[in-house]
Parts: C-alpha cells; structure tokens; sequence
C-alpha cells in the first residue's frame, strides 16, 4: 500500500523570524538540496481542475512531488 500525502508551506512566519535564524536556515535548505537532489523531484503542477492527472501522476510516477496549482 502506498502513502500519499497532502502538504502546503507557508513562509509567512519564517520571514518574521530574526536574520540569523533565516540564514541558518537558508544554509541548511541550501546543504540538503546540494546533498540529497532526489528528494527535490517535482512534476509540473496541475492546475486544480486537472486533479485526476495529478492523481495518476502520483500513482505511476514512482519518485518525485506532484504539485496542485490552487490559484
């Protein structure tokens, strides 16, 4: 059985964060990225009246994000 998963990011609050704690971050995003490219796989993004490709994407694709487009 497979997991699939729904997830968003915000970074409304992160900008609020103090300078230091954002290059830290930006650092460790930066490292990761260079580290591990896998995990950053993305299909294009659907838009959300094209959901049931998105689906199908997701269920065949076997690595890498499939986005929804909800704008």
């Amino acid at each position: 059985m497979r997991e699939l998963r729904v997830r968003a990011v915000s970074i409304t609050r992160w900008a609020t964060r103090p300078g230091d704690i954002r290059a830290a971050d930006r650092r460790a995003a930066l490292q990761i990225a260079a580290q591990h490219p896998h995990l950053l796989a993305v299909h294009p993004a659907y838009p959300l009246d094209e959901l049931p490709s998105a689906i199908s994407a997701a269920r065949t694709s076997g690595t890498g994000t499939v986005l929804l487009k909800l704008t």
